[in-house]
């Protein structure tokens, strides 16, 4: 019997003992897991977005699109960190066709942060001058956002 409570009492100094290293009261291998779990305020969120044109009446040819977030212009994707996580995302969206006399159309796109978030949107831009006033460009945006 009192080989038992001498090898129990080794087993608990023992436990003690490795716990003195760690600033908690939970054992090393609980801590351990803990310390690699990831930390869900490290998470970022990518915003991405695809321009597709779906119909051009004589507007023209040469385009430029981006998106302006936070003062940050991006045209295909930026990067939110997890402060941004539930919060709305406004995401200004601009398309112009260059020529000597651009045409431009931007929107607003008011979109939640969270992971699977979508939004098609369509961004329509007139001829303003020329012999083709009045015709229309039509364009498809497409936003996603995917947690990294």
């Amino acid at each position: 019997m009192r080989k038992l409570l001498c090898f129990l009492m080794a087993v608990i100094l023992i436990f003690l003992g490795s716990c003195s290293d760690n600033k908690t009261d939970e054992p090393s291998s609980v801590n351990n897991v803990l310390s690699s779990s990831k930390n869900p305020n490290s998470d970022k969120y990518k915003i991405s977005v695809s321009f597709d044109m779906v119909y051009n009446d004589s507007v023209g040819n040469d385009w430029d699109y981006f998106c302006v977030l936070d003062g940050k212009t991006f045209d295909d994707s930026i990067l939110l960190d997890a402060s941004h996580r539930g919060s709305i995302a406004e995401i200004q969206v601009v398309i112009t066709e260059n020529d000597s006399f651009p045409d431009s159309e931007e929107i607003i796109v008011d979109i939640p942060v969270y992971d699977g978030e979508e939004r098609l949107e369509t961004v329509i831009v007139t001829e303003n001058k020329g012999r083709y006033i009045g015709n229309t460009a039509e364009w498809s945006v497409f936003i996603s956002i995917k947690k990294q």
